[in-house]
């Protein structure tokens, strides 16, 4: 059969793994994670160890979550939070504390102060969640994402396409750079791009002509051949209210016409053509990688920068806090969405790639999944960690054109 004439609907399944820490009498368990094949929707939920009732929260948000999906997201996830919040007033409201008698009066005001503080704060969860739509010969992935839990998208070649964990980091040389062409004046200082944006790009080349570039933004010898690099020119900005600005800032690049672009050839685009001189108009994407003419470029690869603090469901929802975005992969594209205490255990993507492919097998076992995750938790707490551990696996669940073929080849073969 052909894989193009596989229906899409459901093109990927999943593998969801919670693992509540236990550690002698120290146990966690408010970490949830789900997968909803039917709208291809996963979500992990982290619940706050400091905030009361956050199990509930992470229980509460990560089943609502499909209904975030299914209308006006802002004013839905509104609804959600207030929901949070009226929970937290009525355990404030609730002052029925019961103190053991022999506590002095001094102390058991102070702990009854306590007490109430911390309800103040009750009802916290992080999220990461992903709706998946699935076209032809492409994904698009509708994110929600607020505090420390991640989200990574990996290429069928095994490379890191996005993380939620990215950040500034390594330096470009700048005679690595290919040189901007003259006749440039008319073009803007500043070129904002963000999620729903689209951006017009003139083609430079193949990545394979442009010296140390690949090799410092850790794009293999083998894949080098499937990105172009480009100069951003303009961009068509998806809309300029200040509330979509704020949820952006985590994804906006600032761009200057000196920069250069890192584009996987996949992102096709519009192509354009105007005396010899190659151009393409595409949809913002974060496997887009920005080359700053200042020497830098965005590292996507980094697990060592997390705060102490994270932002969390309801309250920074409320400040705008939270990111929400589209983005676009090829369709045979693998995500990850966890809880911290899963990539806390790694010390970089390769690693939990690679444990991942290791222990396949294992984790669709019961009778093997225990002992791996036992290991999983030793291995994060001899790193200083004691949390939950939790993730959902998306895969794709359509068989690449080699597997087709012999399948097909084997069913022709019985019907003869």
């Amino acid at each position: 059969m052909d894989v193009k004439s596989i229906p899409t609907a459901r093109a990927y399944k999943a593998l969801t793994i919670v693992s509540p820490m236990l550690l002698g009498d120290d146990k966690k368990d408010q970490d949830r994670a789900r997968w909803s094949e039917p709208g291809q929707i996963a979500r992990v939920c982290d619940g706050v160890s400091a905030s009361p009732d956050s199990a509930v929260a992470a229980e509460l948000v990560t089943t609502f979550t499909p209904a975030l999906f299914m209308g006006d997201f802002h004013s839905r996830l509104a609804m959600l939070c207030d929901l949070l919040m009226a929970l937290r007033e009525e355990s404030q409201a609730n002052d029925t504390i019961t103190l053991p008698d022999n506590i002095p009066k001094a102390m058991q005001d102070m702990l009854y102060r306590i007490i109430q503080r911390k309800k103040a704060t009750s009802f916290q969860t992080t999220i990461v969640a992903a709706k998946f739509i699935s076209e032809e010969n492409r994904v698009i992935a509708n994110v929600l994402k607020c505090g420390d839990s991640a989200f990574f998208a990996f290429s069928p070649q095994a490379q890191l396409l996005t993380s939620s964990l990215a950040c500034p980091s390594s330096r470009l040389n700048d005679k690595d750079a290919p040189s901007a062409a003259s006749g440039t004046s008319l073009m803007p200082s500043k070129i904002s791009f963000s999620p729903g944006d689209e951006i017009l790009v003139r083609i430079e080349g193949q990545l394979s002509e442009y010296g140390n570039i690949a090799e410092q933004a850790g794009i293999k010898a083998e894949h080098i051949q499937n990105w172009f690099v480009c100069t951003p020119l303009d961009s068509c900005r998806a809309g300029n209210n200040s509330r979509l600005e704020n949820l952006l800032d985590l994804h906006t690049l600032s761009l200057k016409p000196s920069d250069r672009l890192l584009v996987p050839k996949y992102l096709y685009g519009k192509q354009l053509t105007c005396e010899g001189q190659q151009y393409r108009v595409l949809r913002y994407s974060s496997t887009i990688r920005p080359v700053f003419s200042t020497g830098s470029f965005a590292s996507i690869d980094s697990f060592n920068h997390r705060g102490s603090a994270t932002m969390v469901l309801p309250d920074h929802f409320y400040c705008g806090s939270y990111d929400s975005f589209q983005d676009t992969f090829p369709l045979q594209t693998s995500f990850i969405l966890c809880s911290d205490g899963f990539y806390g255990g790694f010390s970089d993507w390769q690693q939990l790639w690679t444990w991942l492919q290791v222990n396949a097998s294992g984790l669709n076992r019961d009778r093997d999944q225990q002992a791996i995750l036992e290991q999983l938790h030793t291995d994060l707490h001899n790193k200083g960690g004691d949390d939950d551990i939790s993730f959902v696996w998306v895969q794709p669940n359509i068989p690449n054109p080699v597997e087709s073929s012999i399948e097909g080849a084997d069913n022709l073969c019985q019907q003869k």
